[in-house]
Order: C-alpha cells, then sequence, then structure tokens
C-alpha cells in the first residue's frame, strides 16, 4: 500500500457499488496550510504517519465500510481523513459516517468487529470511539503523532 491516503482511495473505490451505497472520501490538512495540491497531501501523510498506524487505519476503514454496507440503513458512507500540526504533534483522525439509521443493537450484534477495530487502534496509542443515534452512527480514530523533520 502506498499510504494510507491511496490507500482509502482505493478501498473508497472497491465498496462504490457493492451494497447500493455511496462511498465517499474527503483529506484534510489544516485547512489547506499543509497541501495546496493533492499529491502533497498523500506525500505529507505518507512522511508524517508510520507504516503500522497506517495499516492500522486501513483495516479500521475496512471493517467500518463493511459495517456501513451490512448495518446501515443509510445510502451514504463517508470517510474524512485529516491530519493537523498542533505544537510539536500532528493531530491524525479519521472519520466513517454514514447516514443510516440504527441502535448500538444493530452495530453489534453477532460480531466482533468493533471490539477488534478499539483493540487494533488502541494497540497503536490511538483512541477509538464509535457513536450512534437515530440518523447516522460513526466510527472516530484519532491519534497524536511526533512531529520531525526528514
Amino acid at each position: 500500500m502506498g499510504g494510507i491516503v491511496e490507500g482509502l482511495f482505493e478501498l473508497v473505490g472497491e465498496y462504490n457499488g457493492l451494497t447500493g451505497k455511496t462511498y465517499l472520501f474527503d483529506i484534510y490538512c489544516d485547512q489547506g496550510k499543509f497541501c495546496s495540491k493533492p499529491e502533497d497531501k498523500i506525500e505529507l501523510f505518507i512522511r508524517v504517519v508510520p507504516y503500522d498506524v497506517s495499516h492500522a487505519l486501513y483495516l479500521v476503514a475496512r471493517e467500518a465500510m463493511t459495517n456501513a454496507g451490512k448495518h446501515s440503513t443509510g445510502d451514504l458512507c463517508r470517510t474524512t481523513l485529516s491530519l493537523n500540526e498542533i505544537e510539536e504533534s500532528y493531530v491524525l483522525e479519521m472519520e466513517i459516517l454514514d447516514n443510516g439509521r440504527g441502535s448500538k443493537h444493530n452495530y453489534r450484534r453477532g460480531g466482533k468487529g468493533m471490539q477488534s477495530m478499539q483493540t487494533r487502534v488502541e494497540s497503536y496509542g490511538g483512541s477509538f470511539n464509535f457513536y450512534v443515534d437515530d440518523s447516522s452512527a460513526s466510527v472516530k480514530v484519532s491519534f497524536i503523532l511526533p512531529r520531525f523533520e526528514k
């Protein structure tokens, strides 16, 4: 995989058309401060995000998109990836949000997907949150990454 940005672009492309839902991918870097061109976004994420964290994010995104396809009553699943510079660190966040109605029961039935996503993220020092209400469900992951210059 050529970094988390390219991996998520490929994943979203793969999922579009599989379930009748629309899958979208948005990327942000400090409100455009770092990334004025798409190729800069990819390069920044490759430079800043360690491979193991990228891989964990990719696997979480794949599981969350699969859950949206199986359990959501909505027709849209949006993945957002952001990287923001904060003092001596970067804050990396990923959110997978679908517009379907549901309850936590619908999303936790039978499988171990939520627990495995949380364990994977926390094993690399990140935080994992799952939110659901009458109009949407969301998986949100965040990491604090050290700032370094190559």
